[in-house]
């Protein structure tokens, strides 16, 4: 992220979390992001090369993707409010916490690809 000056960040999960409460491989790089985004300095652990303003992301986006696949297996009623990001709201707050925002959006790159594009235009137009 240093040398490549990153200013939107897209985390892609899926609904594993969901089936198998003992897969929380999602949740462990999830928190490994955050924890690396919010960190005051480049190398946490030794508290080196201190970030500046311009080091940290503008957005991040946290897309659950192939909803074709489970769109039926969850109630909700509002994306912001679905069951699948319950998991990771801790790391969004702190990410808000620290000025950045998160955006929330569920893809299904497989059947419809223009979501994608989509998705990613709205996160640029919004912040």
């Amino acid at each position: 992220m240093k040398s490549r000056k990153v200013k939107y960040i897209i985390f892609m999960i899926d609904d594993r979390h969901m089936d198998k409460h003992y897969d929380i491989e999602q949740q462990l790089c999830w928190t490994f992001l955050v924890d690396t985004i919010c960190s005051r300095y480049w190398d946490a652990i030794n508290r080196r090369q201190k970030k500046k303003n311009h080091d940290y992301p503008v957005a991040v986006g946290l897309w659950a993707n192939k909803f074709d696949l489970w769109k039926d297996k969850y109630e909700y009623e509002d994306i912001q409010n679905h069951p699948i990001f319950e998991s990771f709201k801790d790391g969004m707050q702190k990410l808000n916490d620290k000025g950045i925002p998160c955006y929330k959006y569920i893809v299904s790159a497989k059947s419809d690809s223009e979501m994608v594009y989509r998705g990613i235009a709205t996160m640029i137009e919004d912040y």
